[in-house]
């Protein structure tokens, strides 16, 4: 390319850390902002078998905290389990996993079509005869249509306000959850005329 006499330079820039946290991205175009570089379109190198993919889906990452009262377990009622209410907030997870197969767009380009959720780690507990007093739950969503991550996060949200936390809060009224948001990329659609893809296909 050195060679060449283009009309437009081609920059090639690198990130890191793509399969965890992404840290190196915002890195990246901090300092492609710093150099004044203002690219009219981006290719992403994936491995696709040379193919262009021209949409991809969102992904929104989450760890869910629980905190509740530690007690001795011959008497369960005295304390809050937090591994028990990240069980039923898992169980709801579940059920809208199963929703959002009947929600997939006629016209979706992905497979499978539907947004998918799962849960990658839960933490919790000390031993078998103690209540646990806190649990963390990761999971994770890729929305194929934005709407989907609100339906997801909304249904959740209300879930834990008013079923799991007020029944916590009798016991113990310290109890909490909390959501803190690892990361929320949106998808990128697919366009009918992108000059990104014409270049390259």
């Amino acid at each position: 390319f050195a060679k060449e006499n283009l009309k437009k330079p081609i920059h090639f820039s690198y990130t890191y850390d793509e399969e965890t946290a992404c840290q190196g991205a915002p890195v990246m175009l901090k300092e492609l902002k710093k150099r004044k570089i203002d690219c009219s379109i981006c290719i992403v190198g994936e491995p696709t078998s040379m193919k262009a993919i021209q949409a991809h889906k969102g992904c929104y990452e989450y760890s869910t905290h629980f905190t509740g009262l530690a007690g001795h377990g011959s008497a369960p009622d005295k304390g809050v389990n937090a591994v028990e209410y990240a069980s039923k907030f898992i169980n709801k997870l579940m059920e809208l996993r199963k929703e959002l197969k009947q929600r997939a767009p006629k016209n979706s380009i992905f497979n499978p079509k539907y947004t998918t959720l799962q849960i990658g780690r839960i933490r919790g507990g000390l031993a078998r005869n103690v209540i646990a007093d806190k649990c963390t739950v990761d999971w994770e969503l890729r929305p194929v249509v934005i709407e989907d991550g609100i339906f997801v996060n909304d249904t959740m949200d209300n879930y834990t306000k008013n079923i799991l936390l007020p029944e916590m809060k009798k016991v113990f009224p310290e109890s909490n959850i909390k959501k803190e948001i690892i990361g929320e990329i949106i998808g990128f659609n697919k366009e009918e005329k992108s000059e990104a893809v014409n270049l390259v296909c």
